[in-house]
């Protein structure tokens, strides 16, 4: 059963989406910004040329698009792209 937002959705659970909403609207130093055409066509190149899944690359093309210098995963099939510093957990963690 899928638990997050998009499952929440998937069922109908207007309480739980609102409770997601909230979370992210209040979250600090977090932005939400809409995915317009550039950052789109940058994703698929980034898809494209790493081999990546489409929501991956448009969270690493999101990030670049606004001057981010890192993006933070536990996806470390992620380090292979360039273009912006990759940092792991599992770098920072014994």
């Amino acid at each position: 059963m899928n638990i997050g937002i998009k499952g929440q959705i998937e069922i109908s659970n207007e309480d739980i989406v609102a409770a997601y909403k909230i979370f992210f609207d209040s979250f600090p130093n977090l932005t939400l910004m809409d995915v317009g055409k550039k950052v789109a066509e940058d994703a698929a190149s980034i898809s494209a040329m790493y081999r990546l899944a489409t929501p991956d690359a448009i969270h690493i093309a999101s990030a670049m698009s606004q001057g981010a210098t890192a993006f933070v995963t536990n996806d470390l099939r992620l380090k292979k792209v360039g273009g912006v510093r990759i940092l792991a957990f599992d770098d920072f963690v014994e």
